[in-house]
């Protein structure tokens, strides 16, 4: 390997998305190229990342922080149908235009590639494309299934589900087999406004339901915005099964944690 191509391979396993987003089963070879025309680039809370319908130019990789996918709708609607963390890809492979708008709901870092490059050695390599595969269908799942999951859940479910998807992911276990699970510290890094348009409501209600919960002595506030589940089992009821469903969003949720207290 040539004295570039080295350089080139170590500034991508340095990358904190290397074993998580597109490059994952990347051949040397492969990383090479992908690195030889990536940039980096870091957006502010609130930026807009990409508009929704413009041309799709580069294919980012999420290296930090939190992205969410807003669909705007004919009569004016933001809809939040997701959110990307690291490892996430953003850009289509087959698209020419992009299909939801992506605005950094944190401070964000990404790897940026050319879509023709990495195209080109999607083709080359297929390893690279199979990873590209992979995330494109896993990310799509969770649009999916986040549109469909909430029908009929009063707010409270929604958040004790969502609060209950994460403890879960965050453990590594089903937590309805847990009787003697331990309380479990979550913290999540998007703004009140965000979780609340992500769970579908507003963020006054989400802020009355989040009150419930720590009234019921479900949660209880820490310092720098941290929140601890006091009663696992009763958040699970509240929840309403919701958590089991929610598993499939919790997978994509590696480094989800909510500052939500000190937000709301």
């Amino acid at each position: 390997m040539g004295a570039y191509a080295a350089q080139a391979s170590s500034k991508c396993q340095a990358c904190p998305a290397r074993n998580t987003g597109p490059c994952r089963y990347a051949s040397d070879a492969a990383l090479s190229a992908l690195a030889g025309a990536s940039t980096t680039a870091v957006f502010p809370t609130g930026s807009t990342i990409v508009i929704q319908g413009d041309p799709i130019t580069h294919v980012c990789v999420i290296q930090s922080g939190v992205v969410k996918l807003v669909n705007t709708t004919r009569d004016a609607r933001h809809v939040v149908v997701g959110l990307l963390e690291a490892g996430g890809m953003i850009g289509s492979v087959i698209g020419a235009h992009s299909r939801f708008a992506y605005e950094a709901a944190s401070r964000v870092c990404l790897c940026m590639i050319p879509r023709r490059t990495f195209m080109r050695v999607a083709r080359e390599r297929g390893e690279v494309a199979y990873r590209a595969l992979e995330l494109t269908q896993g990310q799509a799942e969770e649009v999916q299934e986040w549109l469909t999951l909430f029908s009929g859940r009063t707010v409270m479910q929604r958040l004790a589900g969502y609060l209950y998807a994460l403890a879960s992911r965050d453990l590594d276990r089903d937590l309805d087999s847990a009787q003697d699970c331990r309380a479990v510290r979550l913290n999540v890094p998007v703004p009140r406004g965000d979780l609340a348009a992500y769970l579908g409501t507003t963020r006054e209600t989400l802020c009355r339901s989040f009150h419930q919960l720590l009234d019921m002595r479900v949660l209880e506030r820490l310092e720098r915005g941290g929140v601890l589940i006091c009663d696992v089992a009763k958040l699970a009821r509240i929840a309403a099964d919701s958590g089991d469903e929610l598993q499939i969003l919790s997978n994509g949720h590696r480094t989800l944690t909510a500052e939500v207290t000190q937000r709301i």
